[in-house]
């Protein structure tokens, strides 16, 4: 089966928290992304996730330039494919539909 991922991965390791966008009464949960690009990324999660096609939203708190002014990803998108890992744990690939940074201070980003 042919590679259909856009964009180049980078294979980060940080906290995610994400679930289902259509359910605002649920709570997001947390999970670990196993890389990411432009276009989506890949997290690590509890067995609980969304059912492939299902949008969802995220927050990621990514490492940048500055620790003392923390840059956070916030986005929705779609579940594009489900792996079950082990029992407990599954892979979700996203596809991104809409991101946004934020800062804190982006004058010190400067």
């Amino acid at each position: 089966m042919a590679d259909r991922r856009d964009g180049q991965r980078f294979p980060l390791r940080l906290r995610v928290d994400w679930g289902a966008a259509d359910r605002p009464d649920a709570s997001l949960q947390p999970g670990e992304t196993f890389d990411i690009s432009a276009s989506g990324l890949y997290v690590r999660g509890e067995a609980s996730a969304p059912a492939a096609g299902s949008p969802v939203e995220l927050s990621v708190r990514l490492p940048l330039l500055d620790p003392h002014c923390p840059v956070d990803l916030r986005g929705q998108g779609r579940v594009v494919r489900i792996d079950q890992l082990d029992g407990r744990r599954v892979g979700v690939a996203v596809s991104f539909d809409r991101i946004e940074l934020k800062a804190d201070d982006w004058e010190s980003l400067t």
